[in-house]
């Protein structure tokens, strides 16, 4: 077990540094500006999902936020690999694989890292985005802050999402965004008195 252990160590050399960096940077600078990619098709269907309101562009907002947590962090990795790679060869500490076998070494060093990122990405964007989302709902138009989120307002984002509603959930958007959203506790409008009421999920 140890001398495999060795014989995988000993397959990597301080180039390879140089690969995982590239792929982190790769990766990165998509997160970073994969708003700029939206397509004029998908813009139109979130204003129209928004019937025209802002939560369109409030919800982009704040999934360029989250895209760009991620990318400044795997920048950042990338180029710190990068660095301590360059050192590492000034140094002159060598090891690794030579000709085709270091080239795909590298190779795999490079795709494994970006697609470990974009995994990461993928499996926690939604969560990041929903806490964002919620607090973000606190706040009224008069920059109030209130102790949970308004139901109606997280409706409207998951609308633009492309969440679909239940026929029983048309009229009660905490019913909705308890489910789709996973928001537990939010705040309604008492039909009676107009008054902020908490809602919280059924247990």
């Amino acid at each position: 077990m140890c001398g495999f252990l060795r014989g995988v160590v000993g397959a990597f050399s301080p180039t390879d540094l140089f690969a995982v960096g590239l792929g982190l940077d790769f990766i990165g600078a998509y997160l970073l500006g994969r708003g700029l990619l939206t397509t004029p098709k998908e813009v139109a269907r979130r204003m129209i999902q928004s019937e025209n309101s802002f939560a369109a562009w409030y919800l982009r907002d704040l999934e360029d936020r989250v895209d760009g947590q991620f990318g400044v962090f795997s920048l950042a990795i990338g180029f710190a690999l990068q660095l301590l790679g360059y050192a590492l060869i000034v140094g002159d500490v060598t090891g690794g694989l030579r000709g085709a076998g270091g080239a795909l070494v590298a190779v795999a060093c490079s795709v494994g890292a970006g697609a470990l990122v974009y995994v990461a990405w993928r499996l926690a964007k939604f969560r990041r985005l929903v806490a964002l989302l919620s607090e973000f709902a606190r706040y009224d138009r008069d920059r109030q802050h209130y102790d949970l989120p308004d139901a109606r307002e997280l409706a409207g984002y998951a609308r633009v999402l492309g969440l679909d509603r239940l026929d029983d959930e048309y009229g009660d958007d905490a019913a909705y965004v308890h489910r789709v959203l996973g928001v537990k506790a939010v705040r309604v409008r008492d039909p009676a008195t107009g008054e902020w009421i908490p809602r919280r999920a059924a247990q």
